[in-house]
């Protein structure tokens, strides 16, 4: 396998969002409510990332980092930029996402997105002393972020979804000073 892990631009908005979609979908149910899944649509997630990508390239405050196999094309995403609760002094950047297809999970691409996505925060932002990422609590997949030597901090936060329903997302922190 051999991949390139670029900077996205708004014409890469569809084949992240079918890698939204596509994860969501599955590593999701059962996690988050049904009927949340279920209204997800791939044509409101191309809507998304077009403005999403959009926004962080002419607001220069953050990025969408995408995977793409010579094979296979567009394999898996991240997003980040400002923390947005701004309750974190120590954690000015955010990682908003980080998937990746199913069949191109646990082999070793999510940690180069994540690693590619820490070294272009430090370029883009050195006075960066951390970056956090919220997890919901049920998802097995913050075992990666552990993995990755993300730490998990003592705060927790509701995330909200269709119908009053909603999940716990728990906060973890990658230091940007080593």
């Amino acid at each position: 396998m051999c991949i390139d892990i670029l900077q996205a631009n708004e014409k890469d908005a569809q084949d992240i969002a079918k890698i939204h979609y596509s994860v969501w979908t599955t590593a999701y149910s059962g996690i988050v409510p049904d009927v949340y899944l279920q209204k997800m649509s791939l044509e409101s997630s191309v809507n998304f990332w077009k403005k999403h990508i959009k926004d962080l390239k002419e607001n220069n405050n953050g990025f969408v980092l995408i995977a793409k196999d010579k094979k296979h094309g567009v394999i898996g995403f991240a997003s980040g930029g400002p923390e947005r609760t701004h309750n974190f002094p120590s954690y000015q950047m955010e990682l908003y996402g980080l998937y990746v297809l199913n069949d191109f999970q646990n082999k070793g691409v999510g940690t180069m997105l994540l690693n590619s996505f820490v070294k272009l925060l430090k370029q883009k932002s050195p006075d960066c002393t951390g970056c956090l990422v919220w997890v919901l609590k049920n998802n097995p997949y913050k075992k990666f972020y552990e993995k990755n030597k993300a730490v998990k901090l003592n705060f927790k936060k509701e995330i909200s979804f269709i119908d009053n329903e909603t999940s716990i997302a728990i906060a973890y922190g990658v230091n940007l000073m080593v």
